[in-house]
C-alpha cells in the first residue's frame, strides 16, 4: 500500500493529467519522485509543442525553432550518409555541430518535428530538472514566503519553453549543473561537465574560461565586489580591439561565425537600441520583466555585501555561490554590452536566485532584509507573469489538458497563444 501511495501514484497521475502531476511535483519536492516527475512534464512539454501562428507565420520570425525544423527537415529529405552531414556542416555557418548531429540521428528515423522537440526536452529537461532540485532538495524546513517567490522565479528564469532557442539554452543548463556539482558537493566531474557547454553552444567558451577566473579569485571576496559594482558603470566592451585579436589569432570559421555580433556598426545599433525594432516598438514590459528582476538582483547582492557580510562570510556554501554568482554578473555585465551577450546576464540570474533562496531560507529575516524584499516584490512578480505568458507561445492546450495517450490520437497542439490570440491565426 506504501509503495502505491508514494512509489506509483504520482506515475498513474502523471499517465492520465501530466500538468497535475507536474503541480505536485513542485508541491511535493522533498519526495524522491519528484524531480523525475518534473523531468517526464518537461518531456510531455516537449512532445505538445505547439508554436504560435506568430511565429510560423512570420517571416521574421526569431524563434529558432523554425531554423531546427527546416534543418531537420532537410536532413531527413536529402542528407543520406555522414559524409554528406559533414559537408552540409562545412558549407553552413554554423559553429556548433552538437544540435546537427542530433537533428541528423533523429531525421534516420522521421520527419515528424513533433519527435525532434520530445527528444530535445528529453536533454534540456534532465539538466533542468537537476538543477532546481540541487537548490530545493537543500530545504530542510518549511519554505519562507520570500522563498516560495524565489523558487517560481527560479523556475522561470531558463524554463522549459527555451526550446525555442535550444542550443544556447540547453548548454546554459549544462554549465549550471557542472557548476552546481562542484560548489555543492565538491565534485571536480562538474568542471568536466561545465565545459561540454561548448560543444553545444561555441560562445561557452567564454563563461568556461571564468571557471579559472575563479579558482584564482575566490577567496578575494571584496575584489570580486569591487568588480562588479565597477562593471555596473564602465562595461562597453572596446569592439574595435576585440576585432583586431580575433581576426589575427582565431580560424576563418570563427570570425565568420561571429562576424555578427562584433560587427561594429551592429554594435554601435545594438547600444542605441536600435538594431532590434520588434523590440524597440514591443510594449515597456516586453524589456522591463528581464531588466526589472536583473537590477533587483544587482541591488540585493550589493546590499548583502554592506549589511549583510558577516552573514555571508559564516556559510561557506552560500558564500561560494554568491562569490560565483557576482563573478560571472561582472562577466555579464561586459558582455551584455554587445548583440546577444545579454544572454549570459541569465546565467547570472539563475545563480544569484539560487544564493538568495538558500541565503533566505536559513537567514533571520530582520527588517532590512524585509524592505529588500518588498523592493522587490514588483520586478519579480512582473517577471512571473510575463515569463509564464510568453510561455503560452509554444504551450499547447494538449500541454495543459492532454495525456501521453491523447496526446498522439488527438491533433490539440494549438499554441495557447492562438487561443488568447485568435485574430494571429490565418
Amino acid at each position: 500500500m506504501s509503495k502505491i501511495k508514494y512509489g506509483d501514484a504520482p506515475w498513474i497521475l502523471f499517465f492520465f493529467f501530466p500538468f497535475a502531476a507536474f503541480i505536485a511535483s513542485l508541491k511535493n519536492f522533498k519526495s524522491s519522485w519528484a524531480k523525475n516527475v518534473f523531468w517526464a512534464f518537461v518531456i510531455f512539454y516537449g512532445a505538445t509543442f505547439g508554436l504560435s501562428a506568430e511565429d510560423k507565420n512570420s517571416a521574421t520570425s526569431s524563434a529558432d525553432i523554425n531554423r531546427y525544423i527546416s534543418q531537420f527537415q532537410y536532413l531527413h529529405q536529402y542528407v543520406n550518409s555522414f559524409n554528406e552531414l559533414i559537408k552540409v556542416y562545412n558549407d553552413s555557418d554554423e559553429f556548433d555541430f552538437f544540435s546537427l548531429f542530433i537533428n541528423f540521428i533523429i531525421s534516420r528515423f522521421t520527419n515528424q518535428p513533433q519527435i525532434l522537440t520530445t527528444v530535445y526536452a528529453i536533454i534540456f529537461g534532465f539538466f533542468y530538472s537537476r538543477n532546481i532540485w540541487f537548490i530545493l532538495s537543500r530545504i530542510k524546513n518549511k519554505m519562507k514566503v520570500g522563498v516560495i517567490v524565489f523558487t517560481a522565479v527560479l523556475i522561470l528564469i531558463n524554463p522549459m519553453w527555451n526550446l525555442n532557442g535550444f542550443r544556447f539554452w540547453t548548454a546554459t543548463h549544462i554549465y549550471i549543473y557542472g557548476i552546481f556539482l562542484f560548489l555543492f558537493e565538491k565534485k571536480y566531474i562538474g568542471l568536466i561537465i561545465s565545459p561540454l557547454s561548448i560543444v553545444v553552444h561555441f560562445s561557452f567558451v567564454l563563461p568556461v574560461l571564468l571557471i579559472a577566473s575563479y579558482f584564482i579569485l575566490r577567496n578575494r571576496f571584496h575584489f570580486i565586489t569591487i568588480l562588479f559594482i565597477f562593471s555596473n558603470i564602465f562595461s562597453q566592451i572596446n569592439i574595435a580591439s576585440v576585432n583586431t585579436f580575433i581576426e589575427a589569432n582565431v580560424s576563418e570559421k570563427v570570425q565568420k561565425r561571429t562576424k555578427g555580433y562584433r560587427s561594429e556598426e551592429n554594435v554601435e545599433l545594438y547600444r542605441k537600441g536600435e538594431l532590434n525594432i520588434e523590440v524597440k516598438t514591443a510594449n515597456w514590459y516586453v524589456t522591463a520583466y528581464f531588466d526589472g528582476l536583473i537590477w533587483f538582483l544587482k541591488i540585493a547582492l550589493i546590499f548583502l555585501y554592506f549589511r549583510k557580510r558577516k552573514l555571508l562570510k559564516s556559510n561557506p556554501l552560500t558564500l561560494s555561490l554568491y562569490t560565483f554568482a557576482m563573478l560571472l554578473f561582472t562577466f555579464a555585465n561586459v558582455m551584455a554590452s554587445v548583440p546577444s551577450g545579454a544572454r549570459f546576464l541569465t546565467i547570472a540570474a539563475f545563480l544569484s536566485v539560487s544564493f538568495l533562496i538558500l541565503f533566505w531560507q536559513y537567514s533571520h529575516i530582520d527588517l532590512g532584509l524585509l524592505r529588500l524584499f518588498y523592493l522587490g516584490l514588483f520586478p519579480l512578480i512582473l517577471f512571473f507573469v510575463v515569463s509564464v505568458r510568453l510561455g503560452f507561445y509554444t504551450i499547447s492546450v494538449n500541454t495543459f489538458l492532454g495525456n501521453p495517450v491523447t496526446t498522439f490520437l488527438t491533433d490539440n497542439n494549438i499554441s495557447m497563444n492562438d487561443i488568447i490570440k485568435p485574430e494571429t491565426v490565418k
